[in-house]
């Protein structure tokens, strides 16, 4: 149930922001915000015990949701997503000697 609170949060924010579609401690770092009164600030202590004590999404789970969304809304994809998908892929099968 949970993965479909993230998928909606994780979408909401792609959708508003860019700078969410490439940084994953970004994005991670923005739910947690959210989930945490925004109004209230968190020591490290706190914020670590409340990631302990599972009262904040898993940090896989939010990436999960994030590749979901962007399998899913392909314009929701980071500026990173194109070059890592041509040219280092040639990249890496060239030094691979697949080509």
């Amino acid at each position: 149930m949970k993965i479909l609170n993230s998928y909606k949060t994780v979408k909401q924010l792609l959708e508003n922001d860019p700078k969410y579609r490439d940084d994953y401690t970004k994005l991670i770092a923005r739910v947690w915000w959210l989930e945490v009164n925004r109004n209230k600030y968190l020591t490290a202590l706190e914020l670590l015990n409340r990631l302990g004590n599972k009262e904040l999404s898993h940090p896989e789970s939010i990436m999960r949701a994030r590749r979901k969304v962007q399998e899913e809304h392909p314009h929701l994809r980071g500026k990173t997503y194109q070059q890592r998908k041509t040219t280092e892929q040639k990249n890496v099968q060239t030094e691979l000697g697949y080509k």
